[in-house]
């Protein structure tokens, strides 16, 4: 009989990432960590290599020096600890259910880790793109466009809830 290891490395996978920039942000003080994820998820890079990563590779993706020191300092720290082997639970699995928009505004946004996104041109025009979920901050406000997200429960597309923004 083969004894089973119990400290043996997580398995790099998506949400891997993902939980690691929402530490990042979190507890590490890289604001906005989570606008890098595509960038980073395109080219491979996740917590478990962060470190090994060249920082001009990372500047290309638009991440600050300051912040390429604190992603690459806590990447191992992360990755060798319990929240990096631990699974989802329920409620990091369902995204941003359950979010509210404002004061008197109840917007409930569809858990999905890709979101179909609509921009609205101000002389009529529109195009449809995917990206990653909705992310915690300052509406982005454009002064010829408006940008809508796909709610699968309603089947509509809405305006993005106000304290959420898209990530392209």
């Amino acid at each position: 009989s083969v004894p089973e290891v119990v400290n043996s490395p997580p398995v790099p996978t998506p949400s891997k990432l993902s939980r690691y920039l929402e530490h990042a942000e979190t507890k590490l003080g890289v604001s906005d960590a989570r606008m890098f994820e595509t960038g980073l998820r395109e080219n491979g890079y996740g917590p478990d290599i962060l470190h090994l990563v060249d920082n001009k590779d990372l500047e290309g993706l638009g991440i600050s020096k300051g912040n390429i020191i604190r992603l690459k300092a806590g990447a191992q720290n992360w990755w060798n600890s319990s929240d990096a082997k631990r699974k989802r639970t329920e409620s990091e699995s369902a995204g941003n259910s359950g979010i509210t928009a404002g004061i008197g505004q109840d917007v409930t946004v569809t858990p999905s880790k890709r979101v179909a996104y609509e921009v609205r041109y101000e002389d009529g025009g529109s195009s449809r793109l995917f990206g990653p979920r909705l992310s915690p901050g300052p509406r982005l406000q454009f002064p010829d466009r408006e940008v809508y997200y796909k709610n699968l429960e309603r089947n509509i597309f809405e305006p993005i809830p106000l304290g959420y923004r898209p990530v392209f």
